[in-house]
């Protein structure tokens, strides 16, 4: 007996084309591949599956391109909802009116909010007959969508998950609590949204979060393929702009970008007054703070893309932060203002704009307080 276990083995060593019987599964299943992990020393992974896409279609659509739909960003707070809703705005899908940073619908925040379930109806259908394609993204929402469903014309279900431990770190960051619970919340509210995916009969195509980070064009093209748009159209980069590094944050649509900052100022020599006007706020604009709110109006040429803004500031105590309004598509709304922390009550401020901006506010957030001598100039 020994003998012949002796000589298996001699013949195994002399026979070279014979597979390593530690590879055979390897080998013949073809969902396994070989991926050479260095090159150098040749060592290689026998068990690998290939790098995978950021997107995984759940349940595909039957309907042909073109045809109306509602596109539902499904997900928790700092998940990458906000993420996948900018996308699709770069899409030129509409996602709701005075949008900001999180690209996300106030109208549908409020019936949330109050619970008025019946008011949603009568916006689907007035949506659906102004947009053929049009959707929302409110995380709350993700756990009350039987709520949504039976109002929604064709619904397909964009399901973006982050890896749990990321969201719960992003969570503590930003408002504090436990790792733990911030983790636990996660895979909750994941649990829930995929026992409601499973009642529905609707399209469904789940997206990581990480993976998309990485390949932004390809993340896009599959949730343009997913919703029957063109996937080669321009529009297909300018959304994939929208999709920034882990963690990276929030960002607005190129075309409503602004910024500001405290900065030196280069010096009155080098800077000439630009013509803006004071102007007036619409009856429903900035209503927590009408009596105290600076506004200023483009010259006719229009308020360039970087200019240099000081003012005073009074009668603000301790509070000396501001917000700066930027009027882009016809009014002041909460998704165009930047808040700032001002380290002194003569601030000369270096402010960024599209170009297209038509108004500019300047708020104290401190009750009683005022702006005065405002100067707006540009450099020579």
């Amino acid at each position: 007996m020994k003998f012949k276990i002796a000589w298996r083995r001699a013949k195994s060593l002399v026979q070279q084309d014979r597979p390593d019987p530690r590879r055979i599964n390897a080998v013949n299943n073809p969902a396994y591949s070989s991926t050479v992990i260095d090159a150098e020393s040749g060592r290689r992974s026998v068990m690998g599956t290939g790098r995978k896409d950021a997107c995984a279609v759940l349940r595909d659509s039957t309907l042909k391109p073109g045809t109306p739909r509602t596109a539902v960003v499904l997900g928790v707070a700092r998940g990458g909802t906000s993420m996948v809703s900018g996308v699709l705005r770069g899409l030129d899908v509409f996602m709701g009116a005075n949008l900001g940073f999180n690209h996300e619908d106030a109208q549908v925040q409020r019936i949330v909010a109050n619970k008025n379930f019946e008011d949603f109806g009568d916006l689907a259908r007035g949506r659906d007959a102004e947009h053929p394609l049009w959707g929302f993204k409110f995380p709350e929402a993700s756990m009350m969508m039987d709520k949504f469903h039976p109002s929604l014309r064709n619904p397909h279900y964009l399901f973006v998950m982050r890896h749990p431990l990321s969201r719960g770190m992003s969570v503590v960051a930003r408002t504090g609590g436990t790792l733990t619970a911030a983790i636990e919340d996660a895979l909750k509210s994941y649990q829930s949204i995929f026992a409601f995916l499973e009642k529905v009969d609707a399209p469904v195509l789940l997206i990581n979060y990480e993976q998309a980070t990485e390949n932004a064009q390809a993340s896009v093209e599959q949730i343009a393929g997913f919703l029957g748009m063109d996937q080669g159209s321009e529009a297909v980069e300018r959304a994939a702009s929208m999709i920034l590094g882990e963690g990276a944050g929030y960002l607005n649509l190129p075309e409503f970008w602004f910024f500001a900052e405290e900065q030196d100022s280069p010096g009155a020599d080098r800077l000439k007054p630009l013509a803006a006007t004071p102007g007036t706020l619409a009856k429903k604009e900035i209503r927590y703070a009408r009596e105290r709110a600076s506004v200023w109006a483009a010259p006719e040429d229009g308020f360039p893309k970087s200019f240099w803004l000081t003012f005073k500031l009074s009668g603000a105590g301790d509070d000396e932060r501001i917000r700066l309004y930027y009027d882009y598509d016809g009014r002041f709304h909460l998704g165009h203002r930047l808040l700032l922390g001002l380290s002194t009550d003569t601030p000369v401020l270096k402010v960024q704009t599209t170009g297209a901006m038509s108004r500019l506010a300047i708020v104290p957030l401190a009750e009683g307080a005022s702006v005065e001598d405002v100067r707006i100039e540009v450099e020579t």
